[in-house]
This record gives structure tokens, C-alpha cells and sequence, in this order.
């Protein structure tokens, strides 16, 4: 193999395509090496071992030499990578690593890095302190983003301070010479900037941020939701690092499109209107969601609402938090999935309904009417894009427009 730049690589045997390399990752549940007869039968060429594909996305790293620009936070990860490649691809050529980890951003490196890019715009996802760590070990950001930071894995890492520590790992992992930016927003990033010996600069809603709404003309900017105007103005922040101009950014932000999952907006059953935001849910995203759902034109204003995962000793709390914002927001219709969207249920005083997981989830159960906003959200165990599919006005679409449609999860 030596240093051949263009040869691909695949983690999953069953998605092992002819010509692939299989890399056989030893789990925590599960050895990779098992599968290897099944990736060669489905046309792998050879085995890479975990360590010898990070010394290959490392040369390719190194011959190619783009900018990198390191993407995390507690919610708001993959929208914010997603409006940043759109923008910065109208002036740059990028490369996106959308897999989130040191192993899954070596895949996208080895994968989809062209020998002409000049950007490399990273996901950056930890659950554990440290991680980042050595992710940036590998990939040293010349631009790091947070976007907020909030109660998501507190169920790991036992508190928002042990969160924001973990979180603040790209910062002490960019290069030399690295601008971090961060949330001005956000109360932890905040004093944490304040505090921090690298170099800051601020986004967010605040007139006090360096990168705010006021500064641009956004009038002909379609994005859902002001957590997503705050992306957008972090977005707006690496772009002008870059040397793009402010013209620049604006024109390239006007046709920005939203990744599967994320406020997505798909013509529903009886000609009802969903809002799918069924990738993933924290008590912070779960309530932009509502917030933007009780703002939408609509008849009425229905929310299916899923479990919310991983938030330790935040999990009754946040529950309750959103069965508040329900009755604040005057949302018409609570449908609540799961073992914990119970608590929403129990705490909200709207008309309610309680089902016990996605998977019995049936319609006909309930009375769905023209021009109804339905809005569907949950965390990612909650696979509430299964109740997703089952409004959809035509299911047959649901592979091209909902997330975990492939082999893995079905």
C-alpha cells in the first residue's frame, strides 16, 4: 500500500463496497477482526489495522497541509459544520469531516480528502474527558468553534464543569497561533474565555460578540431557529478568519440547507406540515425546537417529543423544563414517547398523549388535520425518525430524507 493517497477505507463489513480497504476496529462489545471473511466476500482488497490507518490519514494530513478548522460543542455540532462547508465552498475547496472522532475523522481524511484541498472542516464529538484530547492530537484545529455548552452527557462526565473541561480540550489542542472561537452567549464559555491565555474572539445573538446578527444583512437568510442564527454567526467568524469578506459570506449563506434531522421541514400525512428534528435532543436544543415550532404558520401546533439521553442527574429536571416550555410557548398538543418523555407528560398541563416507544407509535391514533406543525424530536436512542417515516406524506422518501436509514440502524 506505502503511501498511496487515494485508496479507501471502511469500518463496517456490511457496508465494505469492492475495492475497499476494511479497517477491524476492536470495540467495546464487539472485535472487528470477527468480520473480516464477511468484508473480503463483499469485495475488501485488504485489512487495515486501527493504528496504521492514523499513520496514513496523518501523511495524507501532512502532504496536503490544509487549514483545519475544529468544530464541537453541546448541541449544534453537525448544523454548524454543515452551514460552514457551504460557505466556505464557494470560495475554498473543502474537505468535511463529518465523522466526529480521531477514528472517523482518519476515515474522512483517507476517504475524501483531495490532494487539492485547502480546508478541512472537522466534527469534533467527545463522551469522555479526554478524548478530544487526542483527537486534536491528530487533527490541531487552526480555528476551534463551541458552540454552547450545556447538560448533554452529563450522564458521563457528572457535571457541566466536567462537560466544559472536556469541551475546552480543542482549545489546548490547536496549533501554535490557533483563534478559538466561542459562544459569548453561554454563560461557561464566557468566563471561561475570559480567563483563557489563547487567542479568543466572541460569536452569538449579543451585540457584545464580535460575529452578531446585527453586523450582517441576513434578509435574504433562510435558517429556522435563533440557535441556528448563533451557528451561523460562528460560521460567519471562521469565515472572515479566512479572509473571506463580508459580502462574501452573505451571498455564499443564501442558500444555506439544514443536514438531515435538524429542523428539517417535510410535507406530512393529510397535507400536515413536520418539522423533523429527530437526530438527537438536550433540554437546551428541545426547547429552540419549540420555541421555533410555536412561531411556525400552522392550524395547530403538535409536539412529539422522545426521551432525552445522557443527562445524569440533569434528567428529571430537564424533562420537567420542557413540560414548562410547552405551557409557556402554548404548544396545542403534547405526544409524548418513551420512559422519560413520561415525566414531559406527567409535568405538562396541555392536551397530552403518552406512547410507550416509536416503534408502537400509530397514527390513526390520532386525529392529524390539514396545516397541523407537527414537530418530532428526541435523542438518538429514542429513534423517534421512526415516527418520522410513519407521517411522512410519502414514505417511500424517507431513505433520501431522514437520518439512520442505512444498514446499521435498520
Amino acid at each position: 500500500m506505502g503511501k498511496d493517497l487515494n485508496i479507501k477505507v471502511c469500518l463496517d463489513a456490511r457496508l465494505v463496497k469492492p475495492g475497499d480497504y476494511f479497517a477491524p476496529i476492536v470495540g467495546e462489545k464487539f472485535d472487528g477482526h470477527t468480520f473480516i471473511d464477511q468484508a473480503l466476500q463483499n469485495g475488501a482488497i485488504g485489512v487495515i489495522e486501527e493504528e496504521e490507518l492514523y499513520a496514513l490519514a496523518a501523511h495524507k494530513l501532512k502532504t496536503i497541509n490544509p487549514k483545519i478548522i475544529g468544530v464541537t460543542g453541546s448541541s449544534g455540532k453537525t448544523t454548524t459544520t454543515n452551514f460552514l462547508t457551504q460557505i466556505l465552498s464557494k470560495t475554498f475547496i473543502i474537505c468535511k469531516g463529518d465523522l466526529n472522532t480521531k477514528l472517523g475523522l482518519s476515515v474522512n481524511v483517507i476517504n475524501s480528502m483531495q490532494q487539492d484541498c485547502e480546508v478541512f472542516v472537522a466534527e469534533m464529538g467527545m463522551d469522555a474527558a479526554g478524548e478530544l484530547t487526542k483527537t486534536t492530537s491528530l487533527f490541531p484545529p487552526d480555528i476551534s468553534i463551541i458552540t454552547t455548552i450545556n447538560e448533554t452527557h452529563a450522564e458521563k462526565l457528572g457535571s457541566v464543569e466536567n462537560i466544559l473541561s472536556a469541551k475546552t480540550e480543542i482549545v489546548k489542542g490547536m496549533k501554535t497561533g490557533g483563534i478559538a472561537l466561542l459562544n459569548y452567549d453561554n454563560n461557561y464559555l464566557r468566563n471561561y474565555g475570559q480567563t483563557s491565555n489563547r487567542t479568543i474572539k466572541w460569536f452569538g445573538l449579543s451585540h457584545e460578540a464580535e460575529f452578531n446578527p446585527k453586523n450582517y444583512d441576513l434578509t435574504q437568510i433562510k435558517v429556522l431557529g435563533e440557535h441556528n442564527i448563533s451557528n451561523l454567526m460562528a460560521c460567519f467568524g471562521a469565515a472572515s478568519l479566512l479572509g473571506m469578506k463580508k459580502q462574501a459570506i452573505e451571498k455564499a449563506s443564501q442558500d444555506l440547507t439544514l443536514p438531515k434531522g435538524r429542523l428539517s421541514v417535510l410535507e406530512g400525512i393529510n397535507n400536515t406540515v413536520l418539522i423533523d428534528d429527530s437526530y438527537n435532543a438536550s433540554p437546551a436544543s428541545t426547547k429552540a425546537a419549540l420555541k421555533v415550532l410555536a412561531e411556525y404558520p400552522g392550524k395547530r401546533k403538535i409536539a412529539i417529543l422522545g426521551d432525552m439521553l445522557e443527562l445524569g442527574q440533569f434528567e428529571k429536571q430537564g424533562h420537567e423544563e420542557i413540560a414548562k416550555a410547552l405551557d409557556e410557548l402554548k404548544i396545542d398538543q403534547l405526544i409524548a414517547v418513551g420512559t422519560l418523555g413520561k415525566i414531559i407528560y406527567d409535568n405538562a398541563a396541555i392536551t397530552k398523549a403518552h406512547v410507550n416507544n416509536s416503534e408502537v407509535f400509530d397514527p390513526a391514533r390520532f386525529e392529524f388535520a390539514e396545516s397541523d406543525v407537527i414537530l418530532i424530536k428526541g435523542s438518538q436512542g429514542a429513534r423517534m425518525e421512526k415516527i418520522t417515516k410513519k407521517l411522512l406524506a410519502n414514505p417511500e422518501q424517507a431513505e433520501e430524507l431522514l437520518v439512520r436509514q442505512d444498514a446499521r440502524w435498520k
